[in-house]
């Protein structure tokens, strides 16, 4: 009888490990988030201050001459984002010309397009 008890404890105990909370894994955001400065004056120091807005928070980068540009945070599959210019150079006004948002679908976002005069 004893071995027979031990036993069902043993079973019991293994299927029991198997068991743990119903939560889902939590996703990983793999999406990258970028785009293109373009007529930035190439002046030393000169800069435009661009600024990530999604779910998670906000995020800003400095672009420091024209061309690509992208931020460090990294999207979920269906988050919604906006991106803005929170600080201009001195002398230009920079603006978002294409892509400012929008929600992310499972491909890099590299159409974000800052245009500054």
């Amino acid at each position: 009888m004893k071995k027979y008890a031990v036993s069902l404890m043993i079973i019991g105990s293994l299927m029991l490990g198997g068991c743990g909370d119903d939560k889902p894994m939590e996703e990983t955001a793999t999406i990258a988030i970028g785009g293109t400065v373009n007529g930035l004056d190439e002046i030393p120091g000169r800069f435009v201050e661009i600024s990530l807005i999604a779910s998670d928070g906000t995020e800003s980068v400095k672009a420091y001459g024209n061309g690509a540009f992208s931020f460090d945070d990294k999207l979920e599959e269906g988050e919604t984002y906006a991106v803005s210019i929170s600080e201009n150079p001195e002398e230009q006004v920079c603006t978002v010309t294409e892509g400012g948002s929008g929600e992310a679908t499972g491909v890099n976002i590299t159409n974000i397009v800052i245009n500054c005069i």
